[in-house]
């Protein structure tokens, strides 16, 4: 089943049910709230976003146990069978878009959702959402740890183990610059808001800011603790595209000024005593606040002005992702005993529910 909620109350909303399906791996809002859409291994359903009474129905093989991806209004969405096959259907019509094709590790949609990304072992491939075919293909020497688009859909960002980062039009993906080489394993990637630069963040815990046109290091490399062997590293720009988070797996996470890359404030260290640990990081609608949380439960409040903590909760076991609403000061954590509602005031962090048990697909109505 899919259990809607208010964030603000706590309360069921509705309860969707999804038969004998074995989980729901996927959510989404579409058409600006009026249509909730779910994905399981039993198939596709649209749901009314007013009523919640059930409007369509589409078999679909979403046998493979990763998540269902959905592009930004819910229009799209990307689907894994057990075969090794992914899939791009259309929600509205509830269309196959295309062939299916050879599952990609990483994958992400543009923002105009036009194209989507994949990256699988050493190939990168882009494909159109509009019938399916694959734009081109690019190659790195190594397996690729992260794929995105700029905002403008103009061109592809990819990191490799390779220990190099390339940039690629997004449109026939021809090189835009030599691969720009880091001496190790590069871990993540991210475009600037206005797409005119990047960064990446490497193995040994360099944080490198490139121009896209030119590949030059626009400047000095900034360092802090270095990664481990098997870092999952996520990097996000603030909407204004003056800083920047970095959550590395066995680290200190950092809030950087990009003018200058050099550390604003370290946030939460998070490191057990045999050396592994575990980070998630958002930061919240109008960017002046980061919620952090890691794989020994406790759950942080940042201030993204002062670099200081506000707040703290602890006792949540492993936490794997944070979901923050696009609107409001609410968040979900999805921790080892249940997704967790909070909302986030000024200076400090308020459980406002438990939504469901351990894990499951997570998403924000638009309002």
């Amino acid at each position: 089943t899919a259990t809607l909620w208010s964030v603000e109350t706590g309360q069921i909303l509705a309860t969707l049910d999804h038969g004998d399906a074995k989980a729901v791996n996927g959510v989404a809002f579409g058409q600006g709230g009026n249509l909730l859409v779910t994905a399981a291994s039993d198939g596709l359903r649209q749901w009314s976003g007013e009523t919640f009474k059930l409007v369509s129905r589409t078999e679909i093989d979403q046998s493979s146990s990763e998540p269902a991806t959905f592009s930004s209004d819910g229009s799209l969405l990307l689907t894994a069978d057990d075969d090794g096959q992914t899939s791009i259907w259309n929600v509205e019509t509830n269309q196959l878009i295309g062939r299916p094709m050879k599952r990609g590790s990483r994958a992400q949609f543009s923002l105009d959702n036009r194209m989507l990304v994949t990256g699988l072992e050493r190939k990168v491939h882009v494909w159109s959402t509009d019938d399916g075919r694959r734009l081109w293909e690019g190659e790195h020497y190594g397996r690729i740890t992260s794929v995105s688009f700029d905002t403008d859909g103009e061109f592809v960002l990819t990191a490799s183990e390779d220990g190099t980062a390339r940039v690629w039009s997004a449109q026939d993906g021809t090189p835009q610059t030599d691969p720009l080489q880091h001496g190790c394993r590069v871990l993540a990637g991210a475009f600037h808001p206005r797409g005119e630069s990047f960064v990446t963040v490497d193995q040994l815990g360099f944080i490198r800011h490139w121009s896209t046109r030119t590949g030059e290091l626009l400047t000095r490399p900034a360092r802090f603790d270095p990664f481990s062997d098997y870092a999952q590293t996520n990097v996000a720009f603030r909407e204004d595209g003056q800083r920047l988070m970095v959550s590395p797996f066995v680290s200190a996470a950092f809030e950087l000024d990009t003018s200058n890359l050099q550390p604003f404030a370290p946030l939460l260290r998070i490191v057990k005593p045999d050396g592994t640990g575990g980070f998630n990081v958002a930061i919240n609608h109008n960017g002046k606040r980061a919620v952090t949380g890691g794989w020994l439960g406790q759950l942080g409040l940042w201030s993204l002005e002062t670099g200081k903590p506000l707040g703290e909760l602890l006792g949540y076991g492993r936490i794997w992702e944070i979901t923050h609403s696009p609107t409001g000061p609410y968040f979900i954590a999805s921790t080892h005993i249940g997704n967790k509602a909070f909302k986030a005031t000024e200076d400090q962090l308020v459980e406002v529910a438990t939504l469901t048990g351990a894990g499951g697909a997570v998403a924000f109505s638009p309002g």
